[in-house]
């Protein structure tokens, strides 16, 4: 169900076709109180990570973590970037009116309509909000967000660039004596002849039945990637995920063309930089068979409305995010469509989770406690010495 979107004033404003989506509309009325914030001490990695686009990630990074109260003394948490406590924040405090999730979504939207990259804070600001209406109410928040199952599939990634080929190729081998069948390692390194040695090895290692998946981090354009795929085509590629800039879809469709013109295709993957369905259409107009979608758009109901979009085109779904955030997504999938198990970014950080989802074979099935699927062990955190500040945020 959709309406129009009116202006500040309460006029219909005639200039704007767009609607806002009115999925998980919630009757509760949220009037802030006061807000605590955590920032975190970055932690040395054992092992550097780096990725194609030559990324060097040399700490483990916590994102920072936002509690809200509301009136009653209910709370709800998240991660956070930081427009949501430098903007969005101060302006629910200010607010003198309680509102349902609806009315916010609407206010923030006019916030998003003056800077284009403000879709992800509120995307994490309306998932704060779910969580202090399911505990609210009692009930985790898959339930709140009607689910019809309480697991996601996944597949495992990883496969730094800076691996040797004896640990890149132990790593996978791991991942297959898991009970994993499919994985994605990143290429790029600068030589395509190292990449594609890489892949020979790890394809030796696994067998003909594990789905191989690589990511060049947009680090290429269509010529080169064709180079790349004339040559590991034989590895039998599962699908090759951002081989081009995102932004470039005349170059994406060209490469496309090429892989079937040379009889060379290999499925290609976009999604995790884009935030707009208008985006994932123009992917799937240049031919991009799987699309991820991220929990970055700009709302669930935008979230759900690009995966029937995919599904209509006869395109492959699948979502991707930090391990254990990401099952949330994965529960309003359909069975077989994954989202991605990817270790090297949140293994550090699993130690403080007071709660998480817990790993079944190749599925996470969330617990069943009120609110979000992840929470924190802030105390642990505090004595660890993790915690680099605290600030405090009242009306």
């Amino acid at each position: 169900m959709e309406k129009m979107i009116y202006s500040i004033n309460g006029e219909v404003d005639q200039h704007i076709c767009m609607k806002i989506n009115e999925d998980f509309a919630f009757p509760e009325k949220i009037k802030l109180t006061r807000a605590v914030l955590y920032t975190f001490q970055p932690k040395p990695r054992k092992q550097v990570w780096k990725d194609g686009t030559g990324k060097v990630q040399k700490t483990w990074t916590f994102t920072p973590w936002l509690r809200v109260y509301d009136e009653d003394g209910d709370c709800g948490e998240g991660p956070v970037t930081p427009a949501v406590w430098q903007t969005i924040l101060p302006l629910m405090l200010k607010d003198p009116m309680p509102r349902t999730n609806l009315e916010w979504r609407k206010i923030f939207y006019w916030m998003e309509r003056a800077n284009y990259n403000f879709s992800v804070p509120m995307f994490q600001m309306e998932v704060i909000l779910f969580d202090l209406i399911s505990r609210k109410r009692g009930i985790p928040m898959y339930q709140l967000l009607g689910a019809e199952k309480n697991y996601a599939d996944i597949y495992k990634g990883g496969g730094s660039v800076l691996r040797t080929d004896e640990e890149l190729v132990e790593e996978i081998l791991a991942i297959k004596e898991e009970g994993f069948d499919t994985t994605k390692i990143k290429i790029s390194l600068g030589d395509m002849k190292n990449d594609l040695r890489r892949i020979e090895k790890i394809r030796l290692a696994v067998g003909p039945d594990m789905k191989l998946a690589v990511d060049s981090n947009q680090a290429y354009d269509a010529q080169t990637a064709m180079k790349f795929i004339r040559e590991a085509y034989q590895y039998d590629i599962a699908w090759y995920e951002e081989p081009i800039v995102h932004t470039e879809s005349e170059e994406i469709a060209k490469f496309i063309r090429m892989m079937k013109e040379e009889d060379r295709y290999v499925p290609v993957d976009y999604g995790e930089s884009a935030r707009y369905a208008l985006e994932y259409k123009a992917y799937m107009d240049a031919g991009v068979e799987y699309i991820t979608v991220m929990p970055s758009i700009y709302t669930m109901g935008e979230f759900l409305k690009i995966t029937d979009m995919v599904r209509s085109r006869g395109c492959h779904v699948c979502s991707g995010q930090n391990d254990h955030p990401g099952a949330l997504m994965g529960v309003m999938l359909k069975d077989g469509e994954k989202v991605e198990f990817h270790k090297p970014n949140t293994a550090y950080m699993e130690q403080y989770y007071r709660l998480k989802p817990t790993r079944k074979g190749t599925r996470l099935y969330l617990p069943d406690e009120p609110g979000l699927p992840v929470q924190i062990n802030f105390e642990k955190l505090e004595k660890d010495g993790c915690v680099s500040n605290i600030q405090y945020f009242y009306r």
